[in-house]
C-alpha cells in the first residue's frame, strides 16, 4: 500500500494536470472569441467567462487544498 504522502504526490499532480487542461480550454475559447469576434458584444461574453472560470479555478483550489492538505 503507498503512503499517504504518495497518494498526495499523485493527486497533487492530477489536479495540476487537470488545471493546465481547463486553462488550456479556456484560452482557445476566450481566443477565438476575442480575436474572431465582430463588434464589442463578443469581448463582453469574453470577459463574463473568464472571470467565472477564475472565480470556478479559485474554488476548487481551495476545496482540493482542504480535501487532501487538512489532517483527519
Amino acid at each position: 500500500m503507498p503512503a499517504l504522502t504518495d497518494i498526495k504526490t499523485y493527486a497533487t499532480f492530477i489536479y495540476a494536470f487537470l488545471m493546465l487542461v481547463y486553462w488550456t480550454g479556456t484560452f482557445v475559447i476566450l481566443y477565438h472569441l476575442i480575436r474572431f469576434g465582430i463588434g464589442n458584444q463578443p469581448k463582453r461574453i469574453a470577459i463574463a467567462f473568464l472571470a467565472g472560470s477564475l472565480i470556478l479555478s479559485i474554488i476548487t483550489t481551495l476545496f482540493f487544498a482542504q480535501v487532501i492538505f487538512i489532517q483527519p
